[in-house]
């Protein structure tokens, strides 16, 4: 059986919870499967989540016009900031080169 983390609200609660905590997945699933009552779940259900998540945002951002503003760095805290989305700078920039590589190569 697989545990959606988007279908669960109070494992993304703790999952979030984790990520401000300044866990490593492996750190976040280790709490997660021992402590929280989800032994079932992933490292790879962890890292889709975050990579979802940043395309997400990513994709929002772009769509109201503000990411174009911001190189990576800043696009990262504004994520962070206004999305509350629990990624990693990697993956926001990942994210934002997948959606957008003309605007990743004009800044």
């Amino acid at each position: 059986m697989s545990t959606s983390i988007i279908n669960d609200p109070a494992l993304v609660s703790k999952v979030e919870e984790l990520w401000r905590m300044n866990l490593k997945y492996e750190e976040m699933l280790r709490v997660l499967q021992e402590f929280e009552g989800y032994p079932e779940l992933s490292t790879l259900q962890l890292r889709r989540q975050a990579r979802e998540a940043a395309l997400q945002e990513v994709w929002h951002q772009l769509e109201i016009g503000q990411s174009t503003r911001y190189g990576q760095t800043n696009a990262h805290i504004n994520i962070r900031h206004f999305g509350r989305v629990f990624v990693s700078k990697h993956a926001v920039t990942a994210a934002t080169k997948a959606l957008d590589p003309k605007g990743v190569d004009f800044r």
